[in-house]
C-alpha cells in the first residue's frame, strides 16, 4: 500500500531534480529486483535461454520452491519469458525479454561495485550470509590464475580458455 501510494499520480515532470526525495524509478526497480535470487537469475539468462535445472545448478543454495517463485515473479514483471522448448512441450526454458536484456549493463556495473565493496569491506559478505559464495568464487579465480600463469610460461597451449572477461562481460562493460 505505501509503495503504491508513493508512486501513484507522480510523473517524471513532477519529480524534483534534487536528491532529497527518492525517484519513483528507483522504487520500481527495487520492488522488481530486490529479492535474493532475482539479479542472479537475470545474470544467468543474459547468455540465452536456460532450463530450470540448469538455472538451479548455477545458483547453489536456492531451493526449487524459491527458484520457481522467483521465476514466476520475473515472468509476471515481464523480465523473463517461459516457453515450451520441444515440439511436444516436454520441457520449458526461461529466457529474458527485451526489457530483461536491458538489465545486463546495470548488472555488470552492480557486479563491479560489489567486488570493490567486498575489497573495501571484507566482512560484509559474512554479514549477509555470502561467505560460501565468495569462497567458491575466489577459489575459481585462484584456479584460473594458476592456469594462466602456467600457460604464460608455455606449459599449457589451450587457447580456448580465455582468462579475461567473458564475451558477455566484455560486451556489457564496453571492453
Amino acid at each position: 500500500m505505501g509503495f503504491k501510494r508513493r508512486i501513484t499520480g507522480r510523473s517524471l515532470a513532477d519529480a524534483p531534480p534534487s536528491r532529497k526525495t527518492v525517484p519513483w524509478g528507483v522504487e520500481v526497480a527495487a520492488a522488481v529486483l530486490c529479492k535474493r535470487w532475482k539479479p542472479g537469475i537475470v545474470w544467468l539468462l543474459l547468455d540465452g535461454a536456460e532450463r530450470f535445472g540448469e538455472i538451479a545448478s548455477r545458483l547453489p543454495g536456492v531451493s526449487a520452491k524459491v527458484l520457481t517463485q522467483q521465476l514466476r515473479e520475473l515472468e509476471r514483471d515481464h523480465l523473463v519469458h517461459r516457453r515450451a522448448a520441444s515440439i511436444r512441450g516436454r520441457f520449458v526454458v526461461y529466457e529474458l525479454t527485451a526489457i530483461g536484456m536491458r538489465l545486463g549493463q546495470f548488472l555488470a556495473q552492480l557486479e563491479m561495485w560489489g567486488a570493490s565493496y567486498h575489497e573495501a569491506v571484507p566482512g560484509a559478505a559474512a554479514r549477509h550470509g555470502l561467505s560460501d559464495l565468495i569462497h567458491h568464487a575466489t577459489r575459481r579465480a585462484d584456479h584460473r590464475s594458476m592456469h594462466n600463469d602456467a600457460r604464460s610460461m608455455g606449459k599449457h597451449d589451450d587457447a580456448d580458455n580465455d582468462s579475461g572477461p567473458s564475451g558477455r562481460q566484455r560486451e556489457l562493460t564496453g571492453q
